[in-house]
């Protein structure tokens, strides 16, 4: 049974494909009039990724402007998230940034008391350490732990620690390789009730 969740941030409660879209679009004459189903064509997402990652040439401008900070939920995400800590889970981020602090302070003003902790890991690498050190700050169970993520080689450090995984289906993804196939995908957050029953 699970007791713990580990969550990803942007792409799993964080519709961050809509920020960076709006980003763009704002920020870039040239981008003014791109759909946001573009942005994947004219960035492609990498293989080993599996999701749409903002090109880093355009990361200190993002970070620097107001939709850093005003990232939309996806649907329910706070209905589930009250609802999960009502049921006495331990509810813990494990979000990659490339700017700690800031990433910190907007986690804790956006999602206030929702989690146990917040929990930071560096931007583009694998969540391999982040996730040992969450299991033994915490100590959690393994076999009772949940973590969720929208990125391949996230799932496959989840994989690797040893704890159960699940794939938020981001909108601008790749679809599971054949390696990662047995891994369930969640469409929509309230999915995860299914997991913990």
């Amino acid at each position: 049974m699970i007791k713990n969740i580990i969550f990803d941030v942007d792409g799993v409660l964080i519709n961050l494909d809509s920020s960076y879209h709006k980003f763009l679009q704002t920020s870039y004459p040239e981008y003014k009039n791109m759909k946001i189903e573009e942005m994947a064509e004219l960035f492609p997402i990498d293989g080993e990724d599996g999701a749409f990652e903002l090109p880093s040439r355009f990361s200190k401008d993002f970070i620097d402007s107001p939709y850093y900070v005003n990232r939309p939920f996806f649907k329910n995400t706070i209905s589930v998230l009250k609802k999960l800590k009502s049921l006495e889970l331990t509810l813990i981020t494990l979000s990659a940034a490339s700017s700690p602090e800031k990433k910190l302070s907007w986690l804790a003003d956006t999602f206030g008391d929702l989690f146990n902790a917040y929990e930071l890991s560096p931007a583009g690498v694998a969540k391999d350490e982040g996730l040992k050190t969450v299991i033994n700050k915490y100590g959690l169970n393994k076999a009772e732990t949940l973590f969720i993520d929208d990125r391949f080689f996230n799932i496959r450090a989840g994989l690797r620690a040893g704890v159960e995984v699940a794939r938020m289906q981001p909108d601008l993804f790749l679809p599971l390789p054949k390696d990662l196939s047995h891994v369930r995908v969640l469409y929509d957050i309230e999915e995860i009730f299914d997991l913990i029953s």
